[in-house]
């Protein structure tokens, strides 16, 4: 249902990703409808910077990040892949009790031709944090030692998944999504 790969980035690969110049850190937004902006502390508290689709810092990430997309996907899913749509780092830091609750990365009201297929997330915290557990919905079998530095995991962007909130130092990610055409 998923594919992980633990401590498959190197910690040299890890501080070379965090050093990537980015855009400073803004709160995180959900989703592509305005009316969840009053909620939104209800439902993500986050502080992002996005990589833009043809910044060299995105061809980076989707240089090391897509060899595991590839293998998860034709292992497990089979989806028809167009490209990347975008990465983000992520922090959740205990100062504001870090989270993002139960959602998909799929979004179905977007009206375009493609859609997120595939997430991948890349651990590059070191586990000195405390909460901030990734989790699959209850029906989903959940991954264990995902915390160590450098651990890939690939999923459907279908699949329900939550970050608990961190209480305690910071949890430190680069998210990805993967496109394809729109399921039917």
């Amino acid at each position: 249902m998923w594919h992980i790969w633990q401590s498959a980035l190197s910690s040299e690969v890890c501080e070379h990703i965090l050093s990537l110049p980015k855009k400073p850190l803004e709160e995180a937004q959900v989703g592509i409808n305005t009316e969840l902006s009053n909620k939104e502390n209800e439902i993500r508290r986050s502080q992002i910077s996005v990589f833009p689709y043809s910044s060299d810092q995105a061809n980076y990430l989707d240089h090391i990040l897509n060899p595991f997309v590839i293998m998860a996907n034709r292992e497990n899913f089979g989806f028809t892949l167009n490209n990347f749509s975008e990465f983000q780092y992520t922090e959740y830091n205990e100062s504001e009790k870090g989270f993002y609750n139960w959602h998909q990365d799929v979004q179905w009201l977007k009206d375009t031709e493609s859609q997120r297929k595939i997430s991948v997330t890349v651990q590059l915290s070191d586990d000195d944090y405390e909460g901030g557990e990734f989790e699959f919905h209850k029906d989903i079998p959940q991954p264990s030692n995902i915390r160590s530095r450098g651990t890939v995991i690939v999923f459907p962007s279908f699949f329900y998944h939550r970050v608990t909130p961190v209480t305690k130092g910071v949890r430190k990610a680069i998210v990805g999504w993967y496109e394809g055409n729109c399921f039917t």
